[in-house]
This record gives C-alpha cells, structure tokens and sequence, in this order.
C-alpha cells in the first residue's frame, strides 16, 4: 500500500477530471487529496481508483496527523476495491494487513491464499505470511505445512520465517541451520 509508483501510474489514468488529485499525489500532498478524492467518490463511486488512491493517501497519513487510526477507513477502501476486482494484486497486498484482528484472519488467509495464486513471483512471502496467521488462529499444523512448503522451494529466507520455524516446525524437519 505504500508503493507511490504505483499509485502515481494509476491515478495518471484517471480521466482529465482529476488533473488536481494527481496534482496533488505528484507533490506528496496526501492530506489535501482526501477531500477531493472523497468528494470524486461519492460523484462516481465506481471508479476503483479513487478508493485505491483514498487507501494510498491514509497509509502514508497513518498517525502523522489524525492522532486516530486511519486503518478501518483503508481497510474499508480496499473491500470496495476487491468487491469489483477481486484479483487486484495490489489491493490484495494491502488488504491483509491493514487491520490484524482475530476476526480478520480468515479473511487474510483467503486473501493470501489468491495472491499465492496469482502473484507466483512473490509466493513464498505470501505463504509465509499465511502461515502466521494460521498460527494465530491455533492451526499450526497448517501453518507447518506452509512453512514446510517454504523451505522446500529454498527461494525465501526472512525473519518472520525463521522466528515461525522456531515455535512451529520441529527441528528434525528443518532443512536449515
């Protein structure tokens, strides 16, 4: 969610209309997007873009300003987005993490599970991923099976996969040091 090239490149698509949005994403002018953008919203609720942008600009306010989570409202924003295009990648991403609640790591595991799907390039990240949330839900013996399936690949070492073989998968089954 916050890769500002990507959303540079999106809202340089937008029609004409929306000239001053982009203006104001060129100059990193977050705060004076929301209005606009919610304004273009409630005017053309169906342009995914908008909401994309909305969700772009309170990642990069995320407590700077509001003294409050923006969390809910991105949150927010990205369903609308996966309700219309439920293989953005992009939204996809963002979606998983922006609010970590019990409640919503069904729904991440279902996301990342697509994004496995669709997003080859990146898929040990999304599995390792994956996996904690299984964990934090209690499954780990899906959890281990993905990091199991991590580790076979080879193709992906991080923190979070290591601090995950240490609680989850014996020691016997590591295939590392």
């Amino acid at each position: 969610l916050n890769d500002r090239e990507y959303a540079l490149r999106r809202a340089l698509k937008l029609p004409p209309v929306y000239a001053d949005i982009c203006q104001l994403l060129q100059n990193g002018l977050y705060a004076d997007m929301l209005p606009l953008l919610t304004a273009a919203i409630q005017k053309t609720p169906r342009e995914l873009v908008l909401y994309l942008l909305r969700a772009f600009c309170y990642s990069q306010l995320e407590c700077l300003t509001c003294g409050r989570s923006r969390r809910p409202d991105m949150d927010r924003d990205l369903t609308k987005v996966l309700e219309f295009e439920p293989d953005n990648i992009w939204a996809l991403r963002a979606h998983c993490p922006t609010t970590a609640t019990t409640r919503r790591y069904p729904r991440h595991i279902q996301d990342l599970t697509r994004l496995m799907e669709i997003d080859p390039d990146y898929i040990s990240i999304h599995q390792v991923s994956r996996a904690y949330r299984y964990h934090w839900l209690g499954d780990d013996e899906a959890a281990k099976a993905d990091l199991l399936a991590v580790l076979e690949r080879g193709d992906c070492w991080t923190v979070d996969l290591t601090y995950l073989c240490v609680f989850i998968v014996p020691y016997k089954q590591k295939k590392c040091k």
